[in-house]
């Protein structure tokens, strides 16, 4: 849609809401600003932007219509809130809502088991909905804190060698794209790389963010203390100077005022600080503890490794697909001018926003959103059930007021009144549980994610639950002040009462309505739920493989400038095996360059010797360097060949371990002992074949991926994960792990120290969290469904007691009363059913098209379908029996005395 049509759409309903005179004075202009507002949108692109777009676009509409209605109606006595001659004054309009007020209040307290009620099934819906919108909000309204930041965007490379869609970029790439390109006013790089802080009591192991210095001004960085980097600053040999990072400052320096100045040792050269950036200056990652200034000039001609991240700044006018085109161009010449590096080698642009959350998470969320509304809805349904029922009862009051002349906008406004209140009562208490919800979903969140994506509450989100809770009480309200309202109402309400009080067939149909709308959406919400947490069940809970029980493991990450080359990374661990032998206490240890269960992993291409294969065609797989023990220290099962060995050193065959799944995707199953593989362009001999463990998070609910483990002495890394093994605690091992590393190297930092468990637990705090949501929300809606079942059997048990006790008089038994009552609530929950059914299986469809990637076996099975609806029908049974068994304990003299 144009942004012409888009304005005229959007301004015919804002035309509506807005006072004519408002309107006429300054409809021009919202149309032009609007017009304005939604082209740079359309520009960006990503449904985060145009969902925040929309959402800023509406509520500030409806704020503004709000203010200027009320301006309206207190500069000009004769009209109301609706631009309407009206014949009271504001003062009198105000006096009848206080009178409105304090009679609702009095009635919400005379009637304390049906507003207790109806207040708890509100809160607990409403806290659900509002903690799960913190959460959306975050992740994709909220605009990111940068200056202009719909125009930021990440620059990435892609290699079609590589199995993942975004890559770092090399050095004399992001020279050649910032040179070459007019589409950016700024293009900037960064990386990330661990430092060594040292000279202090215990060394430390920090994450260092290296940045050009304009970089941290497009991004509005304001330091607490000290001052940002110049650009001289960042010249190579300049460059000794540093940031720190505000919780670094206070947690190991204890907020030391006179750090700006101070010396700090970083990988053994002295940096001066020159200032405290504040712990809500966040980019790319959330475990950041210090910055250093880089031009990356001396860089300029690394084409091959690809390890900077790139930022831009789109010119004003200029969309990302333009953009995008031109960076297209520069790589197409880049691949022919240097073939030997950028052959495969394109090029992908992504508006900041849209970095995080992905795909799957956004749709994911989404979900959890409908899910929530959904619950939300059935607790308006319930409620709406039980103030129809409230409404019977004040039948006669309204036939009362009625005949003394209260006309019905004045009765559904104090109808009205009391159901919003009783709902913003609700949503008080909502907002109070949903504060503890949001925490436990910020709690899970990763570590190395910035906070800024961690869901907090703030003035958006309590305004929405203060704006929904509002709704809620409109939306059950409506219903039963119509129905109450009903023009033959009061010619009817004498007949009724001389009848026993029974509700009209109207009343009756409505309420039947509500409960079974009530069930089709729990079906829908607990299957949905069921499925996804038997997919998350079989993601945390399979069999990994291996034990990660008393299992010790760390983190060391050897500094360049003192273990550079392969011979010195062996000779450390040459060194470290001997210590750790002789810890006591540990009945092995390992050491590898991934611990099992970690987030992410990358994939290269492998070709079998003498199998012909394209390059592009060729499987990719995923690796590990790792120690021969680590095969026994983590209990491992080796299916063919034999385990790596001692004497698989620097200077023998080149060899390797692979999975299962290797076999089967890479060779096509068979024996794969003594088959050579090309990998990496090293010809590597396969020795064994281990059962496939559970290597990254994801494993689970996503298929295993091809793994090849090498010999750490052939295939020697800097960074390195230790795992110790212990009859005893884990942590007991803790301080002898360091003293032998430090007795190697005293300067060497060892960090991240906790148990396997630990470990994989954190990774998974995630998609826990998440389970236990669904699962939250499920039985959530459940409950109230149940109540919702409960209510209407027993209130339609309680209209007919009179009814009852004749037929008991009578003689009719009551296995027959019995039948009759559950045959009712059978039908309401048959109906639920054939409604709900289809339902679920939209809802499942829906976040099937979230996880296309995960492994579809767990939702496919029919187990945590048919366990739902057993469950549902053998609670729904129970909801109806008790009122039904009721119903048969009726005293037929008690209740003819009724009349």
């Amino acid at each position: 849609m144009t942004p012409d049509r888009a304005a005229r759409v959007f301004c015919r309903p804002a035309g509506w809401l807005l006072p004519a005179r408002f309107v006429a004075e300054f409809g021009d202009e919202l149309r032009v600003a609007f017009r304005d507002r939604y082209a740079r949108t359309r520009r960006v692109g990503g449904a985060a932007s145009w969902l925040g777009f929309w959402w800023s676009e509406i509520s500030g509409l409806v704020a503004t219509a709000a203010r200027e209605r009320l301006r309206l109606a207190s500069s000009h006595p004769s009209f109301d809130l609706f631009g309407n001659r009206s014949v009271l004054s504001p003062m009198e309009v105000l006096s009848t809502m206080r009178q409105d007020f304090i009679y609702s209040l009095r009635m919400i307290i005379r009637t304390p088991i049906v507003s207790a009620i109806a207040v708890l099934s509100l809160a607990l819906a409403l806290s659900a909905t509002t903690a799960v919108f913190a959460l959306l909000s975050t992740w994709l309204l909220r605009p990111l804190p940068y200056p202009d930041s719909d125009r930021l965007v990440n620059l990435f490379e892609t290699d079609r060698n590589i199995s993942f869609s975004r890559l770092r970029v090399s050095p004399a790439n992001y020279f050649d794209f910032r040179e070459q390109i007019d589409a950016f006013e700024f293009l900037g790089a960064s990386d990330f790389r661990a430092i060594n802080l040292t000279g202090i009591e215990e060394p430390e192991e920090l994450t260092a963010a290296r940045v050009m210095p304009e970089l941290m001004t497009q991004l509005g960085a304001e330091p607490l203390m000290g001052r940002l980097f110049t650009e001289r600053e960042a010249i190579d040999g300049e460059n000794a100077v540093v940031l720190l990072r505000e919780s670094l400052w206070r947690n190991r320096f204890g907020a030391d005022p006179q750090i700006v100045g101070s010396e700090l040792l970083l990988d053994g050269a002295p940096h001066t600080v020159i200032g405290v950036m504040p712990e809500t200056f966040e980019y790319l990652l959330g475990t950041v503890s210090l910055w250093m200034p880089s031009d990356f000039e001396t860089r300029r001609e690394d084409r091959e490794s690809g390890d900077l991240r790139i930022l831009g700044r789109l010119r004003d006018g200029v969309t990302m697909a333009q953009a995008e085109e031109q960076l297209i161009a520069i790589a197409g010449r880049l691949a022919e001018e240097h073939p030997d590096t950028n052959r495969t080698r394109g090029v992908r642009l992504q508006s900041m926003r849209d970095e995080f959350p992905g795909e799957t998470d956004t749709v994911l969320i989404q979900a959890l959103m409908l899910i929530a509304l959904a619950a939300l809805m059935i607790a308006c349904f319930n409620v709406a059930g039980l103030y129809l029922a409230k409404t019977d009862l004040r039948a006669k009051e309204i036939a009362v007021r009625t005949a003394l002349g209260a006309g019905k906008g004045r009765l559904l406004r104090l109808l009205l009144t009391e159901s919003v209140l009783l709902a913003l009562v609700a949503g008080g208490i909502g907002l109070v549980l949903a504060v503890y919800a949001i925490r436990g979903m910020s709690g899970a969140i990763p570590a190395e994610l910035p906070r800024m994506y961690a869901p907090h509450l703030d003035a958006p989100v309590a305004l929405f639950a203060l704006l929904t809770s509002a709704a809620a009480g409109v939306v059950f309200g409506i219903s039963a002040a119509l129905q109450a309202l009903r023009s033959d109402r009061e010619r009817s309400i004498l007949l009724e009462t001389s009848r026993g009080g029974s509700s009209t067939r109207a009343r009756k149909r409505l309420r039947a309505a509500l409960v079974t709308g009530e069930f089709a959406l729990a079906l829908a919400i607990l299957m949905s739920a069921g499925v996804l947490t038997t997919m998350f069940g079989a993601w945390i809970n399979g069999d990994p493989g291996f034990n990660p029980e008393g299992l010790l493991t760390a983190q060391v990450t050897l500094p360049e400038y003192r273990y550079g080359s392969d011979a010195q990374q062996r000779e450390f661990l040459h060194d470290l095996a001997v210590e750790l032998d002789a810890i006591p206490g540990s009945s092995g240890w390992a050491a590898m360059t991934k611990l099992p269960r970690s987030r992410g992993y990358a994939q290269l291409p492998v070709v079998v010797e003498g199998r012909a294969v394209a390059e592009d065609d060729a499987p990719r797989v995923s690796w590990s360097s790792i120690t021969p023990s680590f095969f026994s220290t983590l209990e491992v099962r080796i299916r063919q060949g034999r385990p790596l060995l001692e004497t698989d050193r620097a200077d023998s065959v080149p060899v390797a371990v692979v999975n299962d799944r290797f076999v089967e995707v890479v060779l096509g199953g068979g024996d794969a002992v003594g088959e050579r593989i090309l990998f990496e362009g090293e010809t590597i001999e396969i020795v064994g074949v281990m059962a496939t463990i559970a290597d990254f998070r994801e494993q689970g609910i996503m298929p295993a991926v091809p793994w090849i483990y090498r010999p750490l002495e052939q295939a020697p890394a800097r960074r390195l994960y230790l795992a110790l093994r212990t009859a005893a605690e884990p942590h007991t091992l803790a301080d002898p792990l360091r003293a032998a590393v430090w007795k190697i190297d005293p300067d060497q930092p060892i960090s991240a120290i906790q148990s396997l468990r630990e470990y994989i637990d954190m990774t998974l705090s995630g998609p826990r969290y998440i389970g236990a949501l669904l699962y939250q929300l499920g039985f959530l809606a459940l409950g109230l469904a149940l109540m919702g079942i409960y209510g209407v059997v027993a209130f339609s048990v309680t209209q007919q007691t009179r009814e009852f006790g004749i037929r008991i008089a009578l003689g009719e038994q009551t296995g027959s009363l019995l039948r009759g009552v559950l045959r009712q609530g059978a039908k309401l929950v048959g109906l639920g059913m054939l409604i709900g059914l289809p339902l679920a299986f939209g809802l499942l469809r829906l976040l099937g098209s979230a996880m296309s990637s995960l492994n579809s076996d767990a939702a496919l099975r029919p187990g945590p379908m048919v366990a739902t609806l057993v469950m549902l029908t053998v609670a729904a049974a129970i909801a109806c029996y008790l009122p039904a068994r009721r119903a048969t304990q009726v005293d037929p003299v008690i209740a003819l005395q009724e009349e």
